[in-house]
């Protein structure tokens, strides 16, 4: 007797959730579907792995670039701010999913900008710009955060 498995690896998939906050009001929001970097695949092997030193998602990031997302990316195009993530996982009967978020607040930092793309870091990523592994990226039509007038919040939802 010939026995036939199928095994399917489904690619980590990711979307962020970003929110523009005025007077507590909705101003704007984007629902977008990320790429995971090269980089941000080799963070999660090496996690996996239990390699020494190597440490998860820590920081989302934004900045001002349009220019499109590729896999090779291993930073922002222009990072303006990033904030440390909360996290909460779930899990279902189809899956497992994780959602990270940060939250931006009305100062933050400090100018009025378009955020037109968004990222999340791990692997030693602190609030300096550019620091740690960038595991995702995502570019979008930019939307306008009025400094001292409106709040951001960044949701990530990573699921396998």
């Amino acid at each position: 007797m010939k026995i036939v498995t199928e095994d399917v690896i489904y690619e980590i998939q990711g979307t962020y959730h970003i929110q523009v906050w005025r007077d507590g009001k909705l101003k704007e929001e984007r629902i977008v579907p990320n790429i995971v970097t090269t980089v941000g695949k080799q963070l999660v092997l090496n996690l996996l792995g239990r390699k020494t030193a190597i440490t998860g998602l820590e920081v989302i990031g934004i900045g001002t670039d349009s220019t499109t997302e590729v896999v090779g990316n291993t930073t922002l195009g222009t990072e303006v701010t990033r904030e440390n993530i909360t996290y909460t996982s779930t899990i279902t009967g189809s899956g497992v999913a994780m959602t990270f978020s940060a939250f931006f607040e009305a100062d933050d930092p400090g100018v009025t900008y378009d955020i037109a793309e968004v990222g999340m870091f791990g692997n030693g990523a602190t609030l300096t710009a550019n620091s740690g592994t960038l595991f995702s990226r995502k570019t979008f039509t930019a939307v306008e955060k009025e400094t001292g007038i409106d709040t951001l919040t960044v949701d990530y939802s990573l699921s396998f």
